[in-house]
């Protein structure tokens, strides 16, 4: 590792993890002095010798090995592997650290934060996760999906606490923000179509239907049709609580959940759907109207009377509506036109 080439100091160092058993104190001191060489690929080398060597809470290896990190990507990104192997599961420093590579500008660096973290993280390591989470405020797009990433990959299904940490930011002052908290949690649940759905999840959104806020009633109605799958009968009891809403947005989101989370023609669905077309909002009436070809029967005589009562609505948006309804009802063809519109709308909305 002194040898004049750094070709052969390279090699050495390659050649340690085979031949000197780990946590062999000579030769880690022997990589860690290589760390400071002049060479790139030689200093590479003894942070891949380091990984395979030191053994994990080596306190004087991970110093040098994060005095290591720099400009250099390929440096970077095997300094972070490097961590992985050197850093005790659990440390929250550790993870610090590593996370705050995920608000890299350089990719490479980024994705390997992301590969690394769930190494670091344990399993229900409130700490942890909340560090990683705090990330989902930031103001890069790719920041974001990098902490999405990460977090789908730390946290469990089944683990109440780190489900609630990330519950916890649908009550964000940000809409994007509270997107992405459903987002996660459609990812850690079944989402929509599947057969069924992590209890913890379900109950962290619903534990939040009665919120205070209506804004955050309205994310819960939008994260209640991602994280169960469609005919769940606690997701669509919630709904239809929701659908009674005293705020006109939550209302209307609600309906909207009914999409994705209600099997067409079931008479309790088709009923608040209905009932809502007699809301005082007409942008409520309109959502209603909308969301009609979606849960109920094509053909249905009482939906069909009910949609034509409101051609005679005071307002012009809900009597245009109301026809393109009648119309989407009695043809299957429009009517399954409209319903590939409406739930693109709603996915794209939830997105």
């Amino acid at each position: 590792a002194r040898d004049e080439s750094a070709a052969v100091r390279a090699a050495a160092l390659e050649a340690l993890p085979s031949v000197a058993p780990q946590g062999d104190a000579e030769c880690i001191a022997a990589a860690a002095a290589c760390l400071q060489d002049g060479a790139t690929h030689v200093r590479l080398s003894a942070l891949k010798a380091l990984a395979h060597l030191s053994l994990t809470d080596n306190h004087d290896v991970v110093v040098d090995v994060m005095a290591c990190f720099g400009s250099d990507e390929d440096t970077n990104i095997a300094v972070l592997e490097a961590l992985s192997k050197v850093l005790t599961k659990g440390d929250v420093g550790a993870i610090e650290l590593v996370a705050a590579r995920l608000e890299s500008e350089r990719g490479h660096l980024r994705l390997a934060a992301v590969r690394i973290l769930p190494s670091l993280v344990a399993e229900g390591d409130i700490r942890g996760i909340g560090v990683i989470a705090a990330k989902l405020a930031h103001d890069s797009l790719r920041v974001r999906e990098a902490v999405v990433e990460v977090l789908v990959r730390v946290v469990k299904a089944e683990d109440t606490a780190g489900v609630e940490t990330i519950a916890a930011y649908l009550e964000h002052d940000s809409d994007e923000v509270r997107l992405l908290a459903i987002q996660v949690l459609s990812q850690l649940g079944t989402g929509p179509g599947a057969s069924s759905s992590s209890s913890a999840v379900g109950a962290a959104v619903l534990r939040r239907r009665e919120h205070a806020s209506a804004v955050v009633r309205e994310t819960v109605a939008y994260a209640v049709a991602q994280v169960y799958p469609r005919g769940s009968s606690e997701a669509c009891s919630a709904t239809l609580r929701l659908v009674h809403d005293s705020d006109e947005r939550v209302r209307e989101a609600a309906l909207r959940a009914l999409i994705d989370i209600a099997e067409r023609g079931v008479a309790t669905m088709v009923a608040a759907v209905l009932a809502s077309l007699k809301d005082t909002e007409p942008r409520v009436r309109c959502t209603a109207l909308e969301v009609l070809v979606a849960v109920a029967a094509k053909g249905d005589e009482e939906v069909l009377d009910a949609v034509k009562g409101l051609l005679s609505d005071p307002e012009y948006e809900v009597r245009t509506e109301a026809a393109g309804t009648v119309e989407g009802m009695a043809s299957s063809e429009e009517a399954s036109a409209r319903e590939v519109r409406l739930r693109r709308e709603w996915s794209e909305k939830c997105r």
